[in-house]
């Protein structure tokens, strides 16, 4: 049998001891990080406490991280860059531009103040007297807030079409005309305002000078939105309407068109069987035409809807005008020009009854 000397007995006596008082000492504290970067300084991705003062962050310097905006009055903050997701805080008169967010911008607490944001989603709590300009892939929520206008986005900027690939915000599908209102009690608690009617105001740039207004390639002219199309089916004139469509992978080279005429309202959506005969197979379309746009919508392309102001001729006519090629409108040219006796319908079906699966 084997035995155990005095000395290995005493050497393990030592080993636990060692190993009881290491576990009972306190372990050191992980160094706090932001996002997944461990090099990232929290304090660059924090606006806090200001008062009269500007903060710009330019293109680079959020690079897809959280932002945080809080306890600011009378002041300005600038991102001219993509973000995960921007909450914003207890700030009174302020003026803000949030670029394209990943996710969510929370707005809580905020008093008489003007936000230029672009978001998948766009939360208010607590407001009153905001004034938006605004993109979101969703409806914006509104609780507890009062006298809260929104007007669809009116701002190019250099860096913008970038941001908006960088956080996967595509700008043909804005749906920030469809409020949530959530507010207790009766009555509507915000405007929209007619985007043919209403121009951003250089004024959000108060902290701003022309220089600096240069420097970022700021407009917010309607004719200088680069890629943009301005939204608006709570507007409709009343004349007639078009419908068309196209693989939205692909809409890019339709953005000539969208941004010379009246967008109503643009969506996209995932085309079932029965929906992609009911968009392609009862038109004009030859049966080549309906098996390339079925095979389309089979292959698991998003199809953009888009709706116009104008008829059917009157978007040939724009399209002849415009940089987008006289082919687009061929049968397998990218782009599907509605009938105009078919338009009603397929506008309610597409834009109303169809609804993406949860």
């Amino acid at each position: 049998m084997g035995c155990v000397s005095s000395s290995d007995a005493a050497g393990a006596a030592a080993g636990a001891a060692a190993g009881a008082a290491a576990e009972a000492a306190p372990k050191p504290k992980k160094k706090l990080t932001f996002g997944k970067d461990p090099n990232l300084n929290p304090k660059d991705y924090i606006v806090r406490d200001l008062k009269g003062e500007t903060i710009v962050r330019t293109a680079g310097s959020i690079k897809g991280q959280q932002f945080i905006i809080e306890d600011c009055e009378s002041s300005n903050v600038y991102l001219f860059d993509h973000s995960a997701a921007v909450n914003v805080d207890m700030c009174k008169d302020m003026h803000m531009l949030i670029g394209p967010c990943n996710t969510s911008v929370f707005l809580r607490d905020l008093k008489d103040c003007v936000v230029q944001v672009a978001a998948q989603q766009v939360r208010l709590r607590n407001c009153e007297n905001v004034t938006l300009y605004l993109h979101t892939s969703t409806g914006p929520i509104i609780e507890a807030s009062r006298n809260v206008e929104i007007n669809n986005w009116q701002l190019s900027y250099f860096n913008l079409a970038k941001n908006a690939e960088d956080a996967g915000l595509p700008f043909y599908e804005s749906h920030w005309f469809r409020v949530h209102d959530f507010t207790p009690g009766e009555g509507v608690h915000y405007t929209l305002s007619d985007p043919a009617m209403t121009e951003a105001p250089m004024t959000l740039f108060r902290g701003m000078d022309q220089a600096a207004r240069d420097a970022e390639g700021i407009a917010v002219e309607p004719s200088a939105r680069v890629f943009v199309p301005s939204t608006s089916p709570s507007f409709r004139s009343g004349g007639p309407q078009s419908l068309c469509f196209m693989d939205a992978a692909a809409a890019a080279q339709f953005m000539p068109l969208l941004l010379s005429m009246q967008v109503v309202q643009s969506k996209t959506l995932q085309l079932d069987a029965a929906q992609s005969s009911a968009v392609f197979g009862g038109g004009d379309l030859s049966r080549a035409g309906v098996k390339h746009w079925k095979d389309v919508c089979n292959s698991g392309a998003r199809i953009l809807g888009v709706e116009l102001e104008g008829s059917g001729e009157d978007v040939q006519r724009f399209v002849a005008a415009s940089d987008v090629p006289a082919s687009a409108l061929a049968e397998t040219g990218g782009l599907y020009l509605v009938p105009d006796a078919a338009v009603g319908g397929l506008v309610n079906s597409f834009f109303e009854v169809w609804q993406e699966e949860v």
